[in-house]
């Protein structure tokens, strides 16, 4: 697919706490936007874009799957090429506005983002903190075992 942009959102019971564009070291090269594979990472997102597009999309994608807590990426495809694309995406990227979940990371790794970004290490500390806050008050409470 011609990806244009890529960003992922880390999303815990539906809200957004992280969310970052990923950039292609060179696109010429490597059609993948992996911070592994030398794409860098940037905190400058359209707030507008977050809420009315981003956000909803990845939501759907999380409770289709039963997700309470993720990492999202979502692309959107290069809208020059969208009519050149195979008629199995064109009509689910029109659809879409062009922008589709390239996956769906129930594991939330951080160490690519605070290596480049490590200003953003106080959202993510929240974000793990109320994760974990959340799967302890949804655990069953330990019963006493008799001797």
């Amino acid at each position: 697919l011609p990806l244009a942009e890529e960003w992922r959102l880390m999303i815990l019971d539906g809200d957004v706490h992280v969310c970052y564009r990923k950039d292609r070291a060179d696109p010429a090269v490597q059609w993948r936007h992996n911070v592994s594979l030398g794409a860098s990472i940037s905190l400058d997102v359209d707030q507008g874009l977050i809420s009315t597009t981003l956000r909803p999309l990845a939501n759907t994608a999380m409770n289709a799957l039963g997700l309470r807590f993720a990492s999202v990426d979502i692309v959107k495809i290069d809208p020059a090429q969208l009519a050149s694309l195979p008629s199995k995406y064109a009509g689910l990227a029109t659809a879409a506005g062009g922008f589709l979940v390239m996956e769906v990371n129930s594991a939330v790794f951080v160490d690519g983002l605070l290596r480049q970004q490590p200003s953003i290490r106080p959202a993510v500390d929240t974000m793990f903190d109320r994760a974990v806050e959340l799967s302890l008050q949804l655990a069953p409470a330990a019963s006493a075992i008799a001797p």
